[in-house]
Order: structure tokens, then sequence, then C-alpha cells
């Protein structure tokens, strides 16, 4: 009998073995990767924030986006316009995308700068765990080690 599948959703749930190698910082930013989340409900993964210790400057946090498996930076703290810039490497805004320098290690090399002026340089590399939620059936896996262990039920109901 073929093994069937009932439902499954599978996805990333969290980032681990995170690591930044920094080459350059400006002096007024720190960066932290010490408070790692669970995906968030719209699919985004915190990976590191860079953090700066003059509120009158912006933020900036870099996430994997699991949709098109990339890192992306976001800028925060700051108006419209330099959100905008930033994401669209205008005006001497940089670093909204990361280029992906390693596939099997997801390393990436970061380059973040405002108004052409760097803010961060440095690689960022993690994993990811990959969550497979599936329900009452019979599952064969292919090409792989497989370990299955029941969390939750449906809607969090312990089982």
């Amino acid at each position: 009998m073929q093994p069937h599948i009932v439902s499954k959703k599978d996805g990333v749930d969290k980032a681990f073995n995170i690591k930044i190698e920094t080459e350059f910082i400006d002096p007024e930013y720190v960066v932290n990767a010490n408070q790692q989340e669970l995906i968030g409900t719209t699919g985004l993964l915190k990976i590191f924030e860079l953090e700066s210790i003059n509120n009158g400057k912006p933020c900036f946090r870099g996430r994997w986006d699991e949709n098109p498996n990339v890192m992306d930076i976001d800028i925060y703290n700051t108006d419209d316009t330099t959100r905008l810039a930033f994401l669209g490497r205008e005006e001497g805004y940089e670093g909204h995308r990361p280029d992906l320098i390693d596939k099997n290690n997801r390393t990436f090399k970061v380059s973040i700068s405002i108004l052409g002026e760097a803010v961060y340089k440095g690689l960022v590399s993690f994993g990811v765990n990959h969550t497979a939620h599936l329900e009452a059936g019979r599952y064969r896996v292919t090409g792989g080690v497989a370990t299955f262990k029941v969390i939750r039920g449906p809607k969090h109901e312990k089982l």
C-alpha cells in the first residue's frame, strides 16, 4: 500500500548557527544576532539587527524571506523617502539585497551604506530549520533521513 498524506504544510520556522564576520562597522552601530525568534505570520524570519546607538540614525534588520529564499535587509527608524531610496539603491543607499556568495553554507556578503557612507560590511551565514506539519497518515521519506515528533495537535492542542 502506498503512503497517503492527508495534509501537509512545511517550511522554515527558525534560524540557527548564525555567524557574523564583521569587516567594517560604523562606530555608532552595534550588531545583535542573539535574540532569535520563530518565523512570523508574514513568513519573515529575523537573522540579525544592526542597531544605532544614536536615536537619529536608521536601524537595519536582516531577515530570511522563505518565499524567494533570500536574505533581505530592511531599514527602520526612518521616513518613507529614505526607506524607498534604500530599497531602490538610490541616492547613495544600498544593502537591501545582499549577495549570496556560498549557497551550501547560506553565506551572504552584506554591504550597507547611507548617503554613500559605509555603515556595515561583512559576511552573514546561518542555517534554517525546516519543519513539516503532518496530519494522520502513512509517510515515506526518500533521499534522506527524517525524524517525526508530534509537538502539537490542531490549533495547538496537546495530543
